[in-house]
């Protein structure tokens, strides 16, 4: 009975997580970037730009991270490829309230 019950909840808490990300990435249209995707060739640069940002927020309020540094690196808007793989690129305000992600290639 309960393996049935925590199940349901386990579910629904899930559904949540998920509704949750949706309303808070580049789709709410308080953090969104020109390109859902980068492809960069190993060794090279190439640039991606926060296309807008809720009021009150500047680049300066925006952290970059990349999820695996052995594939692309970032600075503000220039992503470098290190290696072949895929990684995706995290942009937020530095308050924690707006997050987007993008793809990343390096091939």
């Amino acid at each position: 009975m309960f393996g049935n019950n925590l199940f349901k909840l386990s579910d629904a808490v899930s559904n949540e997580l998920d509704t949750a990300q949706t309303t808070v990435t580049g789709i709410s249209g308080s953090l969104q970037l020109d390109k859902a995707y980068v492809s960069v060739k190993k060794g090279e640069t190439v640039g991606i730009t926060v296309a807008s940002y809720s009021s009150g927020y500047t680049t300066a309020d925006l952290k970059w991270t990349i999820a695996n540094a052995s594939i692309a690196s970032c600075t503000g808007g220039t992503i470098t490829g290190i290696e072949k793989g895929t990684t995706k690129l995290r942009i937020e305000t530095t308050d924690g309230k707006f997050v987007v992600e993008c793809a990343v290639s390096v091939t």
